[in-house]
Order: C-alpha cells, then sequence, then structure tokens
C-alpha cells in the first residue's frame, strides 16, 4: 500500500477521528515525492492531532472534484527520523506520557525501538523507580489502546464498517477484539446499536452458514435489542421471536435462516444467549436484556420499599383552607384527595389532561412540604420540562440527571451515594423511562416522600418501558386521577378538543365557532399543504408570535426535513449571510435551532430552542428563549460538539416537543403519514398549543389518528412484579 511518512504542518479540520492535513513529505514509496500535500481520512485512535505530529500514513492517491489530488489515509503507523520525534509524538500530540523525565528516559534507552518496546511487558534493562513504574504502566496502556484501535481498523478494513463501528468494537472487546470476531462475528450485536446487517456482512464472509447456530442466535439477539429500542418493550415474549425473525428476512435486512425447524433452532438460540449472559430468561414472560431486566425487577423491588405510611401530622383541612384563601382559588375535590393520600402515603401518582390542575396540585403540595419542614426537590425528564416547571411554581427545578449528578458516563448519586432530600416531586412521568425510574430510586432514601405527575394519554417515554401507566395500574401504588376542567380552560376548545381525543373521539365533531383555538383545515394534496403551511409561518412571523410547526415523522412532503428545507428558504432565505456545515448540521445566521442533547457546562438542555446570531471560529453563537419569566440566554456551541448537540428547529417531530409549550401549534395530518398516527401523538401535539392549534391535512388522517391507541402497549411487568412483591410482604 502506498505511504507517506513527514510532519503534520497544518490541521485543516478535525471531528474525532477524521482529519483533514497540510503534510510536509519527508520519504515515499513512489517515484513522486511532493514537498506537501493534502491528507484526509480517519486516523483510528488518534482523536488529536497536532502540528509537528510525525508519522507514516498508508492509504492512496485519489482525484477530489473540488480540492484536486490528494492522499487519502487508510491506515498509519508511528514512524520517526530523529529521539525527539518520538518525544514530540507521544508527549505533546498524544499524550501518551504524562512524565516528560521518565518519556525521554525510556526514548534514550530504546531509541527508535521505543514504539514497539512500549507495547513489551518486560522493557529489558530499564531502570525505574516505584513512582516512574507506574507512571509508564499507565503510558504503556495509553499506548496499547492508540495501537490497538488502530490495528483493529486495519483488520476490519475490508468490512468497511465505519469510524463508529471500529470505536464501539474495541471499547467493548477491548485488545481482545479480532479474537472475538473470529470466534463468534455475531457477537458484535451485544454492542448497542450495532445492525444485524452489518454483524451478518462480517459472518457470511468469514464463511458462516446461513443456518449456523451462532447466526442464529445473533439475530435473535439483534431483534430483542431492536424492539426494544424502537417500540419500548422490556421483554420479548417467547412466541413472538420466530416472527420478528421472519420479518428481518422479509424486510431485506437478512438471507434466509434456512433451518428446517426455525422455531427449535431459535430456543437453542435463546439458550445459548443465556449462557453468554446476553439475555436474561424469565419464565412464562418473555426474554429480556440482562439490563432491562435488572432496571425492572430492582425498581419494582426498591418502590415496593417506599410504599409506606408516610404518617405526616397537620391538620388537613386548616392547610387546605388557608391556602384556598391566600392563593385566592379553590380546589377540586380530587385535589383534595390528592392531598390527603399524600399526607397518608410516602408514594403517590396524579395524572390528568389539560385544565385539571396538574400544576396548581404541585403548587399545593410545594406548600405543604415547606409548612412541614420538609426538603423537597421538582425534577422532570427534559431540560425544558424542568424550565417550565421551576417557572410555574418559583421553585428551583431540575432535570432527574442533573439531580443525580449524571456525568454521561456515571451517576454521583446512586446506591452507595444518596440524595439528600426528604420528598421529590417529578413531573411529565410519561415521559420517565425504565431506566431513569430505576436511577433514581436508587438515588434515594426508602423514607423519601415520592410524588410522580403526569399525563398518561401523552405519548410514553421515548427509552423502553412505561412507567406511569404501570404505575397508575398498579393497585397497591395511590394515584389519583383528575378529571373537573376548571372554568378557566372550559371554554378553551384546545382543552376540549383534547378531551375528545383522550377518549378516542374525533375533535372534528366540536361545534363551530368563529374565534375558536382549534382549527382544522381540508387540504388534501400534500404538495399544497406543504405551501400552505409555510404560508401560515410566514404570517405567524411577521405577528411575532410565539408558534411551533410539528410533524409526527421526518420523511415524506409534510415530514420535519421538507418542512424545515422550505421554511428555512422562506422565513431566512440565504441572502449571503454568514453559513457553516458539517455532517447532517448546515446552518446560517439567523437560523431556528433546537439543542437536542444536554449540556450541564453551558447549561442548555434538549429541547431547548433558540436562534443562532454569529458563527465563529470555533463556536456557533446561540441566543436561546427563555421559559415563562426566565429571561433569553447567550450560549457558545463549540463546533466540535454542534453535530450532535442541534438540530434545524423551524419544524420539528412531536417527540422532540415534549414537555414544550407554544402559543400556537401548526400540525399537518396527511393518510401518508400511516402509522405515525397515533392517538396519543396527535393528542400530545394538539396539547402543546396554549392558545391556538391549527390542524391542516386530511379529515381521514385525523380520524385514524384518534382511532389508533395500539402504540400505547408496551411488553413491561412493573406492575405484575410490585402486586408479587406486595403480597409476598403480606404472607
Amino acid at each position: 500500500m502506498p505511504y507517506l511518512r513527514g510532519r503534520v504542518e497544518h490541521v485543516l479540520h478535525a471531528s474525532d477521528t477524521y482529519h483533514v492535513l497540510s503534510f510536509q513529505v519527508d520519504e515515499t514509496d513512489g517515484w513522486s515525492r511532493p514537498k506537501t500535500t493534502k491528507i484526509s481520512g480517519h486516523f483510528y485512535g488518534l482523536t488529536r492531532l497536532s502540528v509537528g505530529a510525525v508519522l507514516q500514513v498508508d492509504g492512496d492517491w485519489t482525484t477530489h472534484p473540488k480540492y484536486g489530488r490528494q492522499f487519502t489515509a487508510q491506515g498509519w503507523q508511528p514512524w520517526s527520523k530523529t529521539p525527539r520525534d518520538i518525544e514530540r509524538f507521544l508527549g505533546e500530540c498524544m499524550d501518551v506520557f504524562e512524565n516528560k523525565e521518565l518519556l525521554h528516559k525510556v526514548v534514550r534507552h530504546f531509541g527508535d525501538k521505543t514504539f514497539e518496546a512500549l507495547l513489551d511487558d518486560t522493557l529489558p534493562g530499564l531502570v525505574l523507580d516505584a513512582v516512574e513504574k507506574e507512571d509508564l504502566r499507565i503510558a504503556q496502556a495509553r499506548w496499547r489502546i492508540i495501537r490497538g484501535i488502530a490495528s483493529l481498523a486495519d483488520s476490519l478494513r475490508e468490512y468497511n464498517l465505519g469510524s463508529v463501528a471500529v470505536s464501539a468494537i474495541f471499547q467493548k472487546f477491548g485488545l481482545q477484539s479480532m479474537e472475538v470476531i473470529s470466534e463468534n462475528p455475531y457477537r458484535l450485536l451485544e454492542i448497542e446499536g450495532f445492525l444485524f446487517i452489518k454483524a451478518d456482512s462480517v459472518g457470511l464472509r468469514r464463511g458462516i452458514g446461513a443456518s449456523d447456530p451462532r447466526r442464529v442466535a445473533g439475530a435473535v439477539l439483534w431483534v430483542i435489542r431492536d424492539q426494544i429500542r424502537q417500540q419500548g418493550h422490556l421483554y420479548i415474549r417467547h412466541g413472538d421471536l420466530e416472527q420478528l425473525l421472519n420479518n428481518l428476512v422479509g424486510d431485506g435486512a437478512a438471507a434466509s435462516f434456512d433451518s428446517p425447524d426455525l422455531c427449535k433452532a431459535i430456543y437453542s438460540a435463546v439458550e445459548m444467549l443465556a449462557r453468554l449472559g446476553a439475555v436474561k430468561i424469565a419464565p412464562d414472560v418473555g426474554v429480556y436484556t440482562p439490563e432491562t431486566f435488572h432496571y425492572e425487577q430492582e425498581a419494582a423491588t426498591m418502590l415496593s420499599q417506599f410504599i409506606t405510611p408516610s404518617n405526616l401530622t397537620i391538620d388537613l383541612e386548616a392547610f387546605l383552607t388557608a391556602y384556598e384563601v391566600s392563593n385566592g382559588i379553590q380546589l377540586s375535590d380530587l385535589q383534595r384527595d390528592a392531598v390527603s393520600k399524600l399526607i397518608a402515603n410516602r408514594v403517590l401518582v396524579v395524572t390528568g389532561a389539560p385544565g385539571t390542575g396538574k400544576t396548581t396540585l404541585i403548587r399545593t403540595f410545594v406548600q405543604l412540604f415547606q409548612n412541614l419542614g420538609i426538603s423537597v426537590q421538582l425534577m422532570a425528564p427534559t431540560g425544558i420540562a424542568a424550565k417550565r416547571l421551576a417557572s410555574v411554581t418559583e421553585v428551583g427545578a431540575q432535570t432527574i440527571h442533573r439531580a443525580l449528578k449524571y456525568d454521561g458516563f456515571s451517576w454521583g448519586k446512586c446506591q452507595d451515594e444518596k440524595l439528600e432530600t426528604q420528598a421529590v416531586i417529578v413531573d411529565e412521568t410519561s415521559m420517565v423511562d425504565q431506566e431513569l425510574f430505576y436511577r433514581l430510586l436508587d438515588a434515594l432514601t426508602t423514607n423519601t416522600l415520592l410524588v410522580f405527575v403526569g399525563d398518561d394519554a401523552q405519548l410514553p417515554s421515548v427509552g423502553a418501558g412505561n412507567v406511569l401507566r404501570e404505575l397508575l395500574a398498579c393497585p397497591a401504588v395511590q394515584h389519583v386521577r383528575l378529571e373537573h376542567v376548571f372554568r378557566q380552560a372550559e371554554t378553551s376548545d384546545i382543552v376540549l378538543a383534547a378531551h375528545k381525543i383522550r377518549k378516542g373521539s374525533s375533535p372534528l365533531n366540536l361545534p363551530p365557532k368563529e374565534d375558536s383555538e382549534f382549527r382544522f383545515l381540508k387540504v388534501m394534496d400534500e404538495v399544497k399543504l406543504a405551501s400552505f403551511v409555510v404560508d401560515m409561518a410566514a404570517k405567524l412571523k411577521s405577528r411575532d408570535a410565539n408558534f411551533q410547526v410539528l410533524a409526527p415523522k421526518y420523511d415524506g412532503t409534510v415530514g420535519v426535513d421538507n418542512l424545515n428545507k422550505l421554511l428555512r428558504d422562506r422565513l431566512n432565505p440565504d441572502e449571503g449571510q454568514p453559513s457553516w456545515a458539517a455532517g447532517s448540521l448546515n446552518v446560517r445566521v439567523g437560523d431556528r435551532i433546537m439543542v437536542i442533547k444536554n449540556n450541564y457546562v453551558l447549561n442548555v438542555y434538549n429541547g431547548d430552542i433558540g436562534k443562532l446570531i454569529s458563527i465563529h471560529k470555533d463556536h456557533l453563537k446561540l441566543r436561546i428563549h427563555g421559559v415563562g419569566k426566565t429571561p433569553d440566554t447567550q450560549v457558545e456551541i463549540p463546533k466540535v460538539d454542534a453535530v450532535k448537540m442541534l438540530k434545524l428547529a423551524y419544524a420539528v417531530t412531536v417527540h422532540r416537543c415534549q414537555g414544550e409549550e407554544f402559543e400556537t401549534v401548526v400540525l399537518p395530518l396527511v393518510r401518508s403519514q400511516g402509522r405515525m398516527l397515533q392517538r396519543n401523538l396527535f393528542y400530545t401535539a394538539l396539547t402543546r398549543a396554549r392558545k391556538r392549534a391549527w390542524i391542516l391535512g386530511d379529515p381521514d388522517a385525523v380520524e385514524r389518528a384518534v382511532a389508533n391507541d395500539k402504540v400505547v402497549q408496551r411488553n413491561t411487568q412493573l406492575r405484575n412484579l410490585i402486586r408479587v412483591i406486595e403480597q409476598s410482604n403480606r404472607d
């Protein structure tokens, strides 16, 4: 393979392992040696290449249609001309050695054999003290990882797996990666998100037969993980596995398994996976992953320890009367019942549709705890929901992740380090998945008072599980369903439409009113509908309205992707303003942007919406819109993080907007949206609107959405596990 040896002159672009370099060439295997050239490609194992780094780059010459002749990197090797080059590479460029004196001693001892020597455990002839030995052990471990990833990438090059997959494989299997793949390439499916079609490509090219037990086991593991990811199940029923494997073949994601008895082969595969620790079998229930099994079992066990009397002492009637007088309100009988149940029970769940007083009840709970001298923490699953909760209660609120000090890798608050609070109120509980529920319980002492508030008619959590519905269906957990619609909401057609959808009735049957907050316009042609949405958005923007265009899915004429393009061209046309593109993100100054990943250092959260106000060399400056009384804030998003953190937000999916509210919502519904026409999705979209909801499109699509409530059915045993534990405690 052609190679270039030389020195990095400039780093023109870097994104993880991908680099574009200006490279000074000292040696090459070719007949012609350019003085400098451009090199682009993945340098596996090297997340940071700095100016002055000396190395060998393996690859080939290519001609880029825009940038001309350049060298495409396919691998790299350590190389040096002088001892100083080695020290610079291992010390300054790669941070392999923190102890620079030790590095100098090692290079002086081994010379041009240093790179190879660091992979050897013995390092003959090198005399070190105890501190130096430990520093060297750390440096060797770092160097082995760097070279291990690079070697793995070389070995897997023929399979075209990509940089993300290579990193994930090494993270999972380490230096044994190739040994694992050689023995059973379908173990790649133990990596979260690894596609069966990729593992199957590796397996079939390595000579594994269509009916090989390893292949069947890989397919079983894939469909289990895929169903957990896509459908929100915690387990898969035994009887569903054969159909899921047949679907895998039918969808073109796998060749036939050529098994004379696929059902028997699946049974054997599940047993094999259980022995490997890749799945957990629950007799008479189904097959879990080890993670989902743990989250559900442990959450049930822990919650049962919370389900005890709270024994709060307070004159309930006096408190409620004083609270109503001081706040100028009258609580409903069900709201009063909720307060009464909280005084008697340590765990309480509250649900209800818009306008039934959930927020008022949260304020009441906060006042109750304050009167009793009980410390309370308010939490929500997302940053935007936490901001809104803080705004309406005028009490600090955090995301559950932040409250539990999650740093992206580990949970600071857990079994070993409990969260110090006497009460917790969680809002928007419909968005809490099974893992997050487990993490919360794991971080609390069992004498903590727990209040979960949410609307069970909304979309379930993006992650696996159906926590709110399971809690409401569990007899051991006290709950209150608020049903009384307060006077200020009785005249809102948005609220009336939401209640109709909740009960499975069409909102199109509402009595027509000229000034109705809920409007439906019939537009059957999707191209015309997309144009109508753009025109409406332009009018709303001209009025400086607080509005959002929503859509059930990304693809299609009235999907998020196409609407974002059309809306952007109309609302923020390209007039030569600064722009920036990387990966899937293409933005220009003035664009409407949504944050899709929490960043606690920058104080921005999933769901935050703002405007791109300027583009700089290494960052994008956004103005994030405030929530309620919270003012707008400016934040600088590093370009290296922007692709993973930001999306255009002229139109967004309904899932992305859970926990948000806007004065006006525009929602196109058409038959081509297919299985995404769901009751809880329609309901969630509608209830994002405070003052006006425009539903545009096909009336038949509206009826289909209202009729389809199947999506809420998820495989979970939480309620049954709690019931069994409670029964055992009574016995």
